[in-house]
């Protein structure tokens, strides 16, 4: 998980992935898709569970901006995981 100091975006070129920002619930995305994080905001973004993905993040450059990495979200991530793999299995 990170925060950034400045504003984001990431555009999905290819695969599926999930996002989530500022604590909301998380968001599937396909390519095409555009993600806008608003700054100070911490959220992370990961493959969805059958899928590989490649992004393009935007983010400008100026004096100070910075990206921190935070906690590991691997827990939230794969519990995400888990609850497709049930809901295929349906």
């Amino acid at each position: 998980m990170n925060p950034i100091t400045e504003p984001f975006f990431s555009l999905l070129w290819a695969g599926a992935a999930t996002t989530r920002s500022g604590g909301k619930e998380p968001v599937e995305l396909n390519p095409g898709d555009v993600v806008y994080v608003v700054p100070e905001t911490k959220h992370w973004h990961g493959a969805a569970p059958d899928s590989d993905f490649a992004h393009i993040a935007i983010m400008n450059v100026v004096d100070g901006a910075s990206n921190e990495w935070l906690e590991p979200v691997e827990a939230e991530y794969d519990a995400l995981r888990c609850i497709d793999e049930a809901a295929k299995s349906m």
